[in-house]
C-alpha cells in the first residue's frame, strides 16, 4: 500500500490492486477524481498527481541505500 498527502489535503492511501500497470515502470491509479503516476527509476519513484482542478502536483522519492 501507498500512503501520500500533505499539509492541504488529506491522506489518500492506493491498494496495490487499485493499481493499473501502463509498462515495466509506470503505473497508474485514479482516486477521488485524482489520476496519480507513479514511474519507477533506477535510483528514485516519480509521482505525478493530475488534480481535479487539472493542476499538476509532482514530487520525487530516492531509492533507500
Amino acid at each position: 500500500m501507498m500512503e501520500g498527502g500533505n499539509i492541504y489535503d488529506k491522506n489518500v492511501d492506493i491498494a496495490k490492486e487499485e493499481l493499473t500497470k501502463v509498462n515495466d515502470d509506470t503505473y497508474n491509479a485514479q482516486k477521488n477524481g485524482n489520476s496519480y503516476t507513479f514511474d519507477f527509476y533506477k535510483d528514485y519513484l516519480s509521482l505525478t498527481i493530475t488534480n481535479t482542478d487539472n493542476s499538476i502536483t509532482e514530487g520525487k522519492l530516492s531509492k533507500a541505500q
